[in-house]
C-alpha cells in the first residue's frame, strides 16, 4: 500500500513561512536599493566607535525589545552600545547620551511619539540618527541621516493582527537587519574589542575570559594604552529593566 508522505500545511508553519518571506524580501533589498544606505549606516557606526563614541538604541514596546537585543549584539561583536528607553529618556536619562553618539531608532510606523519627542534634543547634541522603520515617508525616516527599510508586506496571522497589537514579521525583519548591521560593523575592521575578548579566553570559556581579563587589569593599565579591551569602557544600559520597553 502506498504511503502518502505529503502533509497539510498548518497555521503555525504559515507563520514561519510569512516571516521567512519577509526576510527574503529584506535580503533582496540589501542587495539592491538598500545597499547604499546600509553601507552608510555601517560607516557611521564604525566611525563613531573609532573615535570612542557609542551607539544608542531606541525603541518602544516590541521594537524596544528588539533594540535591546541589537544593543547586546553590538556589544558582543565589539561595538560599545546601550539601550535607552525613550520614556525614561524624557525623565532625565537622556543625560547618558554624549555629543557625537550615533542613535539607532526602531519604530515600525516611524511615528512613535516617545521616540519623536527625543529628536530635537538628539539633534542639539550632534548625534547622527539611523532609523529602522517600515515607512519611508514617516516623520522618523524623514528626520534620519540614514533610513533602513524594515517594511514587511504583511504581519503573520489569519486575523490580520496589526503591528500595534502583536508585531511578528516586522520585528523579525528588524532583528535580522540589526544583526546584519552589527556584524558588518565588526567586520569593517575598525573595531578591535571583540578580538581582544576572544584572545583573552581563547580556550577557557567564559570563566577563563573573566580570569584572564582580571589578570590583565592586575598587571597594570598600560596594556589598555591603545583603548582596546579596557573593561572600564564597557557600556551601561540606561532605562528600566521591567520589560515594558
Amino acid at each position: 500500500m502506498a504511503i502518502n508522505h505529503q502533509t497539510e500545511r498548518t497555521h503555525s508553519s504559515e507563520v514561519v513561512r510569512t516571516e521567512a518571506r519577509a526576510l527574503l524580501e529584506l535580503a533582496v533589498r540589501l542587495d539592491g536599493p538598500m545597499a547604499a544606505p546600509f553601507a552608510q549606516a555601517v560607516e557611521l557606526l564604525a566611525e563613531a566607535a573609532g573615535r570612542g563614541a557609542r551607539v544608542v538604541l531606541l525603541g518602544m514596546g516590541k521594537s524596544g525589545l528588539i533594540a535591546r537585543k541589537i544593543a547586546a549584539t553590538l556589544c558582543s561583536t565589539g561595538t560599545a552600545a546601550y539601550f535607552l528607553h525613550p520614556a525614561e529618556a524624557m525623565h532625565g536619562d537622556l543625560g547618558v547620551v554624549a555629543a557625537g553618539d550615533v542613535v539607532v531608532a526602531l519604530s515600525a510606523s516611524g511615528e512613535t511619539e516617545e521616540v519623536l519627542a527625543l529628536l530635537p534634543a538628539l539633534a542639539r547634541l550632534g548625534c547622527s540618527l539611523v532609523s529602522l522603520c517600515g515607512e519611508g515617508g514617516s516623520t522618523l525616516a524623514q528626520a534620519s541621516e540614514v533610513w533602513l527599510d524594515a517594511s514587511v508586506a504583511a504581519e503573520t496571522g489569519e486575523l490580520g493582527v496589526t503591528r500595534n497589537l502583536a508585531p511578528t514579521a516586522s520585528t523579525t525583519v528588524m532583528l535580522a537587519l540589526g544583526d546584519a548591521l552589527a556584524l558588518e560593523v565588526s567586520r569593517s575592521g575598525g573595531l578591535r574589542r571583540a578580538a581582544s575578548w576572544r584572545t583573552a579566553g581563547a580556550a577557557a570559556g567564559a570563566g577563563g575570559r573573566i580570569d584572564a581579563l582580571g589578570r590583565r587589569v592586575a598587571d597594570g593599565g598600560d596594556r589598555y594604552a591603545d583603548g582596546a579591551g579596557d573593561p572600564r569602557d564597557e557600556p551601561q544600559e540606561a532605562g528600566n529593566d521591567d520589560g515594558s520597553g
